[in-house]
């Protein structure tokens, strides 16, 4: 097939930065009717914690949201039931929807590794699987496909002129605030303009990281936020920086979504993350690699001009051909 055109697709995924969105108009693009949810179905902030943290707790509002949407969508039948990256669905949740659409294709795409999301015991109820990660691709008989940048990220909307040297804007996980820190002191001894975002999800998780994490806690407040910020100012804040930070989850080895972005916006990216060397688009002078315990930036690289990389490298990281290598299409 080249497209989607005719078929029906089920959409699972989490709602954050509205790459879901992005997500459902892809499809959409390609000919398909799309039918969206989240996941999780819509978590407080509690409920987010007891999905990570203690999962079973939560196993009887999953099956009741997903034998709701089961017959809620029984009359549209869907061909593709896809899930990106879940962490809330249990395998009984999964059967419920295999027993229900006994001809559908359910497909899976993780954009973050399959241990951090727990989800080893549901990976037989699919029969597609892809994967950012190449480590999961090669443990999980997954199929490699790293992720992918929309139109809001392509380089010609970027803008002409520069308003910041460095930014971040990203959740606050890990070692980040540690490193962001020691960043950010960077800029202020090297004379750099700088614009730092970081999101923790919902104030009760924001209380319990500022009692654990010394480094956030010498954050100031006023970089700190309990609320989410648009893709739209997203990509607006990366195209008006020279060089955008990235810092990959210790035990992560594919490329974040930014790093992507900022292939297709353009714009230099300095990441934590030494297997972006690994890939067609790497160029030592754009993708920067930060050592996480030495975090020392270079002023000069991070000034100098973006290199261009060649057309047909481009258009792979773009979101239509994303979406036709996991439904399977002609690219």
């Amino acid at each position: 097939m080249k497209d989607l055109k005719g078929k029906k697709v089920l959409l699972f995924t989490s709602v954050l930065f509205n790459y879901h969105i992005q997500i459902k108009n892809t499809i959409e693009e390609l000919g398909a009717q799309v039918h969206l949810y989240d996941e999780r179905n819509d978590p407080s902030s509690l409920q987010k914690i007891l999905i990570r943290k203690a999962r079973f707790l939560m196993n009887g509002r999953t099956k009741a949201f997903y034998s709701a949407v089961a017959e809620k969508e029984k009359e549209f039948d869907p061909d593709y039931i896809l899930f990106v990256s879940p962490e809330a669905v249990t395998r009984e949740a999964l059967q419920i929807l295999r027993s229900k659409f006994t001809g559908s294709t359910f497909i899976l795409y993780m954009w973050d590794s399959v241990k951090n999301k727990r989800i080893e015991g549901i990976l037989d109820q699919f029969d597609y699987m892809y994967t950012f990660d190449s480590g999961d691709a090669k443990q999980y008989g997954m199929t490699f496909r790293p992720l992918f940048f929309s139109p809001d990220f392509s380089a010609e909307t970027a803008a002409p002129e520069y308003e910041y040297d460095v930014s971040f804007i990203g959740t606050v996980h890990s070692d980040r605030a540690k490193i962001l820190l020691a960043v950010k002191d960077f800029c202020d001894e090297q004379g750099l303009s700088y614009y730092f975002y970081l999101f923790i999800p919902g104030k009760l998780l924001y209380t319990l990281r500022m009692l654990t994490d010394k480094y956030l806690r010498r954050w100031d407040k006023k970089y700190i936020h309990t609320s989410s910020i648009g893709k739209d100012e997203v990509a607006e804040i990366s195209a008006k920086t020279r060089c955008v930070i990235d810092i990959n989850h210790p035990g992560q080895t594919g490329l974040t979504m930014r790093t992507i972005e900022m292939l297709g916006l353009g714009r230099k990216l300095a990441t934590t993350n030494t297997h972006v060397r690994e890939y067609d688009f790497y160029r030592p002078e754009d993708q920067i690699v930060l050592d996480r315990n030495d975090r020392k930036l270079n002023k000069d690289m991070i000034l100098s001009d973006y290199l261009q990389i060649p057309d047909e490298i481009y258009r792979k990281y773009s979101a239509q051909y994303w979406a036709k290598e996991v439904f399977g299409l002609e690219v």
